[in-house]
């Protein structure tokens, strides 16, 4: 799952144009920090640090961890009249 996470946090910074010096400065980590991460090798991932990536990616916390939050329908729910 980390390598996962990893790959994933590579990719939304790669398609967003930032470096890793970049995400870093915006999720208040250490550049070697998110190196680390991102190749794998940082495998405690705190939750805070997560959300603070997924912040700087403009992303939720679920995207980072491949769990799609629920679709909700935008349309409004009539009801009837008994």
């Amino acid at each position: 799952m980390v390598d996962q996470i990893a790959h994933r946090i590579r990719q939304l910074r790669q398609e967003r144009g930032m470096t890793q010096v970049g995400l870093a400065a915006a999720a208040n980590l250490s550049q070697t920090a998110v190196s680390a991460i991102e190749r794998g090798e940082h495998t405690d991932i705190g939750i805070k640090t997560l959300v603070n990536i997924a912040n700087a990616l403009s992303v939720p916390v679920e995207r980072l961890l491949g769990v799609e939050p629920p679709v909700s329908d935008p349309a409004p729910v009539e009801t009837v009249a008994a």
